[in-house]
């Protein structure tokens, strides 16, 4: 894979979503860090190896481990619906991403962020 390996996934499947992060060289979580951001929603950063700052987990996550993990986190986490326009059913789901050089917060340990997301569904 490469250095530079980037994507944004917002609204796919939590499980296909989390594939693609694991397509970096990490193979396993091995701390988290929840962080929270004015004017935007709480994100939830995934470390592949230890740094300082983060709760490490008490053994590495791979798969569904991971899944539930993330999944309990967006349960939990408050969201702000907004109306968009007309007549438009909202529910949460999830945005998937890394940053610059497929790291998230310029740290090169962490390697995906995950954040509520806003799904819009016409009627």
């Amino acid at each position: 894979m490469a250095d530079n390996y980037r994507f944004d996934v917002a609204g796919a499947p939590l499980e296909v979503a989390l594939q693609l992060a694991f397509q970096s060289p990490a193979t396993t979580v091995k701390g988290w860090r929840v962080q929270e951001r004015e004017g935007q929603p709480p994100r939830l950063i995934l470390y592949w190896y230890e740094e300082k700052g983060i709760t490490p987990t008490p053994a590495p996550l791979a798969g569904g481990a991971v899944i539930a993990l993330v999944q309990q986190w967006l349960d939990a986490t408050p969201w702000d619906p907004k109306h968009p326009w007309g007549d438009v059913e909202t529910k949460k789901g999830a945005r998937v991403y890394n940053e610059a050089w497929g790291h998230v917060d310029g740290s090169p340990a962490a390697f995906v962020a995950i954040e509520p997301y806003q799904l819009w569904y016409g009627k």
